[in-house]
């Protein structure tokens, strides 16, 4: 939300004596140019963003979600290279230091660049395909998601969230690795682009997975494209309960403090973690809505803060999404022994070496299948939807 300019208070004026008015002109005048200067410091010459999050503001944990349409915004007017730039500034110190970047719908050779450009700041990272060998998306390359961390990897998986009806593969990519000394995983997820019917299933087995990784006292940040609204059913697996509204997950959002965006309707001052009022809402990402999300597991993350940035129009039509967040030491050991485990090890149900697709699945500690989310008309198919790379409409 953006507020317009601040205006200064102006003192009620005080009795005076009344003077002849050639005494007080130059007084007046004086006056009225030092009003002026003062009123023109105060006063920005354009409205600031009310909910800025700033990186000498934010929490020290830095975050980045974005959706780069990096196959359907592939001609001109839009830029790669402007796009390849646009995701590697986050992780300079002076602008975000970014800790993890989640990034979807990325053609290889663009997810290869940024790698190569942030490998001398100490990234890493992993690539899912979800499409491959079509001359028609990424010229041929692979297509998917990708997620990159500061730190060396240690285990990854691809998690295979596929149904079967979708038009592509729903695979996320999850990696191991060091967020500030401690073991974590993340995650950079892209769910399907319906009315609920296949993205229900695919965020349960989701929430699934993750909160099996967070039950054995490991932190989880899931960043990406979840297609769908704060309050529909798909995302009901990942609101925490102290979020209120029906949350049935294990995680907070980063943009759920954000007051300026609250729905009035449903969001009250009484949901709360600790002094922040928290809601299922949030800047929208695509168009008017939200559907980019950064989770952090409740029970390992505090006060977390997020920032949809201004549309790039040459670079994709999604915001980025800059999350933030504390760490937590209240919640069982620092590291549990799977947690801790060195390179290599097996990691609970995920076995070790490079990414693996369709990986043993812990059980789910209850069930909560949704039905489908009902919550809105189905919107239409967008172009790249179909048997090309399907694009967001929820």
């Amino acid at each position: 939300m953006r507020r317009g300019p601040l205006c200064p208070r102006v003192p009620a004026a005080g009795r005076i004596t009344p003077a002849p008015l050639p005494a007080l002109a130059p007084v007046l005048a004086l006056a009225l140019l030092l009003a002026l200067a003062l009123a023109g410091a105060a006063v920005p010459e354009s409205p600031a963003r009310a909910d800025t999050v700033t990186p000498d503001a934010a929490p020290a944990l830095r975050f980045v979600s974005y959706n780069i349409c990096g196959n359907m915004c592939g001609a001109a007017p839009y830029d790669d290279r402007r796009r390849i730039d646009s995701v590697v500034t986050q992780a300079a110190v002076a602008t975000w230091n970014a800790d993890q970047v989640f990034l979807q719908e990325v053609c290889r050779p663009q997810y290869d660049e940024i790698l190569r450009r942030l490998a001398p700041l100490g990234f890493d990272g992993s690539y899912a395909a979800t499409l491959a060998g079509r001359a028609s998306v990424c010229g041929g390359a692979d297509y998917g998601n990708a997620v990159l961390v500061k730190g060396p990897v240690t285990d990854s998986v691809a998690l295979d969230l596929t149904v079967g009806g979708e038009s592509e593969p729903i695979t996320v990519p999850c990696v191991r690795s060091l967020l500030r000394g401690r073991v974590s995983w993340a995650c950079s997820v892209h769910l399907y682009w319906d009315d609920g019917t296949l993205a229900a299933p695919e965020a349960q087995e989701l929430a699934s997975r993750a909160e099996a990784w967070e039950a054995q006292g490991i932190p989880v940040v899931l960043g990406g494209d979840f297609n769908h609204s704060p309050r529909t059913s798909i995302l009901t697996h990942f609101y925490d309960p102290a979020v209120g509204d029906g949350g049935q997950g294990v995680f907070l959002e980063a943009d759920e403090t954000d007051t300026d965006f609250f729905d009035p309707a449903v969001c009250t001052a009484g949901s709360t973690a600790g002094s922040d009022p928290l809601c299922r809402s949030g800047e929208p990402t695509w168009n008017e809505k939200k559907i980019d999300y950064v989770f952090f597991s409740a029970c390992h993350f505090t006060t977390p803060r997020g920032d949809s940035l201004p549309l790039d129009p040459l670079v994709s039509d999604h915001r980025m999404l800059r999350g933030a967040a504390a760490a937590r030491a209240d919640c069982g050991p620092l590291d549990s022994p799977a947690a801790a485990a060195p390179p290599g090890s097996p990691s609970p149900g995920l076995g070790t070496g490079p990414p693996r697709v369709g990986a043993p699945r812990p059980p789910r500690p209850r069930s909560r299948r949704s039905a489908p989310d009902r919550s809105a008309p189905t919107p239409p198919r967008r172009p790249g939807s179909g048997p090309t790379p399907g694009r967001n409409a929820a």
